[in-house]
């Protein structure tokens, strides 16, 4: 009996431990002190991966999540990737993005046809709580056959849409890391970003979840004052739980705990502690002011796009990318997605390096019209940016004028065009740059109109209703007894009057 106890207790170890094998969850937390700017910068990565069977039935949901893995399966999603932003990332002030992101919501997936991508786009807007649902028709990209991608500008990050986020975590935010993620605390940030990205293999899926902002803080700072954090535990589930301090010092007396790691990545040192070694989340994060964060490895390039013209008819737009390296050119693929509201003059389209125009050699430009009513246009330009050189690209554009009902309620704010990517390569690294987000004035009609059509109409009816009705059920009343005394009483009294005055 005691054999097959011991057995039996072996056989449940080892299922456990393959069970363990097949399912992978680790979280990281790495900061970046902003020296200088009273700033720091956080960014959160939780990494789920599953091994084995990719069907919904044939795993168990411990650690990803059950609704994920159905909507990838009924939709036949391959990848997708969903992200929402408020701001701009700031690469001269805060060094290397870790996730660059646009302003707004981005979905890209791969999927079979455009209606597996709106079903995902539902899908997800019913997780997320948020508005994809207007990823419909003709407001998807297409890259290729199976490639689709939709971006809504106006739709802005709040915590309807990260408290959900934090509920695919297998601990939430009871434990681990995803306790230290406070949405209220989060929003008020100079820049946050949120992703979301799941992929499906034969054997396997991977789902990673990024969170990103750049908040203000005080001298002495702490985990409880930068990132509202009240206690720390690990979470069970976790294979691996890590704190990162980037430092442009390996010294490791800029960091009140010492960290069991420094690792380096060019010119930054990382300090790594585990979460378990973490004393307090109010003790001050950094025994002294660490020496000032090196550079960010694309200091040297920057882009800025704006809106040039003005009235309501024509207008255009202008966009700007400077290589400030003395030394090294920079690779330039420019990728913009134009509305439909902005009707384009293919013929205005303008590409200059210092000033001069380029020719059809030194530049590939492909802009692709909207086919259909409503459709977006693309504009893609791939050249080659000397160093210390300007890049300037400019065009123009008549603004069209919407029935009454494809404006929003507020439509004197004016309409969103989404932000332009920028990819830049230089040597072996590459990195996406984004532009502002354009906010176009557009005619507007006099809303006041249907009002008073639909003031003046309905007088006109009632009266006319009413003077019908009035005619037709309206009768004469019949005299009661005292009614008739008095009729008669007023006749004799007029008749008197009458006698008196002939006789007078």
């Amino acid at each position: 009996m005691g054999l097959v106890v011991a057995l039996w207790t072996a056989a449940l170890a080892l299922a456990a431990l393959c069970a363990q094998a097949e399912r992978t969850y680790s979280e990281d937390l790495t900061l970046r002190p902003l020296h200088g700017l009273g700033k720091v910068a956080a960014h959160f990565s939780f990494l789920h991966e599953v091994d084995g069977d990719t069907a919904p039935s044939a795993q168990h949901f411990d650690v990803f999540p059950k609704h994920i893995r159905q909507v990838l399966h009924k939709f036949n999603v391959s990848e997708f990737e969903l992200t929402f932003a408020n701001g701009m990332w700031r690469h001269e002030q805060w060094g290397d993005a870790w996730d660059a992101a646009p302003f707004g919501a981005l979905l890209s997936a791969d999927v079979a046809s455009r209606d597996d991508f709106h079903g995902l786009a539902q899908a997800l807007a019913g997780i997320f709580s948020a508005s994809l649902t207007k990823m419909d028709g003709v407001a998807v990209h297409t890259h290729g056959a199976r490639f689709f991608e939709s971006n809504l500008p106006r739709e802005e990050l709040c915590t309807e849409n990260l408290s959900p986020w934090l509920k695919l975590l297998p601990c939430r935010s009871h434990a681990g890391l995803g306790a230290f993620v406070h949405p209220l605390h989060v929003l008020d940030s100079d820049y946050v970003s949120m992703r979301l990205r799941v992929s499906r293999q034969a054997t396997k899926l991977s789902m990673h979840q990024t969170l990103t902002f750049v908040k203000r803080v005080d001298d002495g700072w702490s985990l409880a004052s930068a990132l509202g954090a009240t206690t720390a535990s690990v979470c069970l589930l976790a294979t691996e739980s890590l704190i990162t301090t980037e430092l442009a010092s390996e010294k490791p007396a800029f960091v009140t705990m010492p960290a069991v790691a420094i690792d380096r990545h060019r010119n930054i040192y990382k300090h790594i502690l585990p979460l378990a070694g973490l004393r307090s989340v109010h003790e001050p994060w950094l025994a002294t002011p660490p020496p000032p964060a090196p550079k960010s490895f694309w200091h040297s390039a920057s882009v800025h796009r704006y809106l040039t013209g003005f009235g309501q008819v024509r207008g255009g737009v202008a966009m700007r990318v400077l290589n400030k390296d003395p030394k090294a050119p920079l690779q330039i693929a420019y990728n913009e997605t134009i509305p439909s509201f902005m009707r384009v003059y293919f013929s205005s389209l303008r590409v200059a390096i210092n000033g001069k125009r380029l020719d059809g050699n030194a530049s590939s430009v492909v802009m692709t019209p909207a086919t259909t009513l409503g459709a977006l246009t693309h504009l893609r330009v791939v050249l080659t940016l000397p160093p210390q050189s300007r890049l300037e690209l400019a065009y123009a554009f008549e603004k069209s004028f919407l029935p009454i009902e494809s404006h929003p309620p507020d439509a004197s704010r004016g309409f969103d065009a989404p932000a332009a990517s920028v990819h830049v390569t230089r040597g072996r690294h590459a990195t996406i740059l984004y532009t502002e987000p354009l906010l176009v004035q557009l005619p507007v009609p006099d809303f006041s109109m249907p009002y008073n059509v639909i003031c003046l109409t309905s007088t006109v009816v009632s009266m006319a209703m009413g003077s019908f009705v009035n005619t037709l059920l309206r009768h004469e009343r019949k005299r009661s007894n005292l009614g008739k005394l008095v009729h008669g009483l007023k006749r004799l009294v007029k008749r008197l009057v009458r006698q008196k005055e002939k006789t007078d």
